[in-house]
């Protein structure tokens, strides 16, 4: 393990073709995916907050007559060749002194993400970086999306994307910067094409980006209200389109499709918090949307599902302070143990999970229902104000009829 202030990426990638006995797949020339990484469970292990799956084999879907693995042609694209990683890389997510190494534990050194291409929004600082050094460090190729705005989304322009994508790179991954605005469909439609164009597909979309305007609603001037609910609300549709419409297209043409979605809502939006009401709408509009695409997306291969992080982030830090931990404890606010919860729902194996939300902090992931009844008076006839007010103890039962309080100690 790297000890603090080490180098927090470390590693090599062997790059070379497994054999494989299998098929060649013909990839119709008007198509411009590549042939996917396939995988096989063996185990599952629920280590703590982590979910762990172990892959027993990884098979290129894509070879030759002789085994080895075949290079793919895109119109206008030069793919690169599918591979699967025989050595895992150790990529680590520096906060502070706060580390998440990478699990060498697996057989093989095998990552489960192997061949997969991903792109993650917001991804130059906190949790979005985390996530990408995590996807990373399974095996991916990385995206790695940020305008380099302040937290309001206003200020001078930082690069923090390419430092990420040098992290990623020094330890021998694949990584690009991109620092489109994912806010518009012309943006997210440039980030999408920048995964095709420099690895050839897209596999995992993780939405993170986001800005923050905290207000009283009466002291909310309109453009704030605009401003976070088009970065957060605007720009998880507007890549989650973009990425549908690909995968659509490529489920059309008979290529087989896993591909990914992972939103960040926020218990803000789950919950309601005070002086946020454009970040809680957001939010909000972002848990729901996630069940919609789920519901849409899951005929051509494709989950969708989301989590609502606490860490401490510039967000947090803001409203919350720097929420340090005591010397030697577990550091239940740093970033890092958020970013397993998203490697875990990007793998082929948690297919079976889809329009789910869960609430992530810590060692803790609490699996979030959607809005259910949870009372009801029926009858075959209107009801009256005066009968409802005389049948409203029996509407509301054991539940209280006053503003639902914050669950999870909030």
């Amino acid at each position: 393990m790297l000890s603090p202030g080490a180098n927090a990426l470390t590693g090599t990638r062997f790059t070379g073709p497994r054999k494989a006995s299998a098929p060649v797949l013909d990839v119709p020339k008007t198509s411009t995916g590549t042939g996917s990484v396939v995988a096989t469970t063996t185990v599952v292990e629920l280590t703590g907050a982590v979910v762990d799956s172990l892959p027993d084999a990884l098979v290129p879907a894509v070879v030759d007559d002789a085994g080895d693995v075949a290079e793919v042609h895109a119109p206008s694209i030069a793919a690169a060749p599918v591979t699967a990683t025989t050595k895992r890389r150790s990529l680590t997510c520096l906060v502070g002194s706060a580390m998440l190494p990478a699990d060498d534990t697996k057989e093989g050194n095998v990552g489960l993400l192997d061949g997969k291409v991903a792109i993650v929004t917001g991804a130059g600082r906190g949790i979005g970086r985390c996530e990408a050094l995590s996807l990373a460090s399974e095996g991916a190729a990385i995206v790695v999306n940020d305008l380099g705005a302040g937290l309001d989304g206003t200020g001078d322009r930082t690069n923090p994307a390419q430092a990420v994508v040098d992290e990623i790179t020094a330890a021998g991954g694949r990584g690009i910067a991109n620092g489109d605005d994912i806010a518009g469909y012309s943006g997210a439609e440039a980030v999408v094409g920048t995964a095709i164009e420099h690895f050839g597909r897209l596999d995992i979309l993780v939405n993170n980006a986001g800005i923050l305007r905290d207000k009283m609603s009466f002291n909310l001037e309109e453009r704030d209200f605009d401003d976070v609910v088009r970065v957060h609300l605007k720009g998880h549709f507007s890549m989650s389109r973009t990425a549908g419409a690909y995968w659509r297209g490529q489920h059309k043409a008979g290529n087989p499709i896993a591909g990914r979605i992972i939103n960040t809502t926020s218990e803000a939006g789950l919950f309601g918090s005070v002086g946020q009401a454009n970040y809680a709408a957001a939010k909000g509009g972002i848990a729901t949307l996630t069940v919609v695409l789920a519901r849409e997306y899951e005929h051509f291969g494709v989950t969708v599902n989301a989590i609502a992080p606490r860490a401490r982030t510039r967000m947090t830090t803001s409203a919350l302070g720097a929420l340090e931990p005591e010397p030697g404890a577990f550091d239940t606010w740093a970033p890092e143990n958020v970013a397993p919860v998203v490697a875990w729902l990007a793998t082929d194996q948690a297919a079976e999970v889809n329009g789910q939300i869960f609430v992530v902090w810590g060692g803790a992931v609490h699996l979030v229902a959607h809005y259910q009844p949870a009372g009801s008076i029926v009858r075959d006839r209107a009801w009256t104000p005066q009968e409802l007010l005389d049948n409203q103890a029996e509407l509301f039962g054991d539940r209280s009829s006053g503003i639902p309080p914050f669950p999870f100690g909030m």
